[in-house]
């Protein structure tokens, strides 16, 4: 049964090609509502005329009310990304199975300046950059999960672009900043979910994200005549995650070849924790709380009060953001402790941190881990910590390992 609040024809963000439509198509398709079956039925009737291999469908967030302040941008998000025109797509790819469905992407930055126009989000990353930060990650995390949700439903490729992240107005800093770390964020969340689909990621930006040594290519040559058919074919190889260097409208192109991509290790920049680093400090510490696998912590403490309990303070920056960090506390044998974020575990930050903080260490220093966090055991063994003593914490019956390392003299 569908509800009575489908999005009409109009209020839709272009969900498909909308240039293949005739104004009598669309008022055709328009009837009451624009339902799941009429935009798949608007869907195939643009591939026919397109004579393409691909269904394609777009994510659009769209914003019922104007953004005109900066404050205002999370609220709004968070409704837009609710909003009936995102569920009646799902609805036509779980219908489609089993025709190929392509669906169009727009990268965070891109997506942002169409909720805000571009005026005022190249003003607001000057003047605002905490506010256009908190909203890119929220975009950022609520595309993930809405393609996520579309390629469990059978959509075997995704179609992402940036147009609106262009370096040559935002400068380097800024591109890398606002656009490049969220644009490859989005990638990562993406990546373990591509067993059986593939992100194709337009020319304009992989290119871009490849000389700034974030990616690099792979030839993979293919046995199919049309780049849509490589494609497709490249989706259901499960060590192929990431295509690009070729646009996907060409997709009648003759062509034996594909650039399969794939991510470089971050480079980080590893330096002593600042004011302005608290926040992405306390979002990171916050989600290792709220782990139950990290501490025994279950709040997150006041910044005053955090700083106070640790001597020394060692932040993990990429892209200009912070990703991870190390502390030391206090006492004769100084505790540390690491967080990392998430999507940026089992890269080399970890060891960049500890390898940092022991060259800055005479002493000893040790680590408390619970038995069953593996990864965190490993880090610390390959680091040349070991187990000295073990113990529970008196309201916590899991057991706490103690590692410890000292340096040579």
């Amino acid at each position: 049964m569908y509800s009575e609040a489908w999005p009409r024809y109009s209020q839709l963000v272009c969900p498909l090609e909308t240039g293949f439509l005739s104004a009598g198509d669309k008022k055709a398709l328009e009837g009451p509502g624009l339902t799941p079956p009429r935009l798949l039925e608007a869907a195939r009737l643009v591939r026919q005329r397109e004579n393409s291999r691909l269904l394609k469908l777009s994510l659009d967030i769209e914003a019922e009310e104007e953004i005109d302040r900066p404050e205002s941008i999370r609220k709004v998000l968070e409704i837009a990304c609710a909003s009936g025109t995102m569920k009646t797509t799902l609805e036509c790819i779980e219908n489609a199975k089993p025709e190929a469905v392509m669906l169009k992407v727009q990268a965070p930055f891109s997506a942002l300046m169409l909720l805000t126009g571009s005026d005022r989000a190249f003003k607001w990353i000057c003047s605002y950059p905490a506010e256009m930060h908190r909203a890119l990650r929220t975009l950022t995390e609520r595309t993930a999960g809405f393609c996520i949700e579309a390629i469990a439903r059978g959509t075997p490729l995704l179609s992402l672009a940036d147009p609106s992240g262009m370096p040559e107005l935002l400068g380097k800093r800024r591109y890398e900043e606002f656009c490049a770390f969220y644009t490859l964020l989005l990638l990562r969340k993406l990546y373990p979910h591509l067993e059986q689909a593939v992100a194709h990621i337009c020319p304009r930006t992989s290119l871009v994200l490849e000389k700034l040594g974030l990616l690099h290519a792979e030839v993979r040559r293919t046995r199919t005549e049309h780049y849509a058919d490589a494609v497709l074919e490249l989706a259901a190889d499960s060590t192929v995650r990431w295509l690009g260097h070729r646009c996907i409208n060409a997709e009648q192109t003759a062509e034996t070849r594909a650039f399969v991509l794939h991510p470089d290790p971050p480079s980080v920049c590893i330096r002593p924790m600042e004011d302005a680093d608290w926040d992405a400090v306390a979002r990171i510490y916050g989600d290792g709380i709220r782990s139950g696998k990290a501490t025994v912590v279950k709040t997150l403490p006041e910044k005053r009060q955090w700083l106070a309990a640790h001597r020394e303070c060692l932040v993990a920056e990429h892209l200009h953001h912070v990703v991870g960090f190390a502390a030391l506390g206090g006492g004769a044998v100084p505790e540390i402790s690491i967080y990392i974020e998430d999507d940026f575990r089992r890269l080399g930050v970890g060891t960049a941190l500890i390898t940092r903080l022991q060259s800055r260490t005479e002493g000893k220093i040790r680590s408390l881990i619970f038995a069953g966090n593996e990864p965190s055991i490993r880090l610390h063994e390959k680091m040349g910590f070991c187990k000295t003593d073990s113990f529970r914490f008196a309201d916590d019956p899991r057991p706490v390992l103690v590692y410890e390392w000292e340096a040579k003299r």
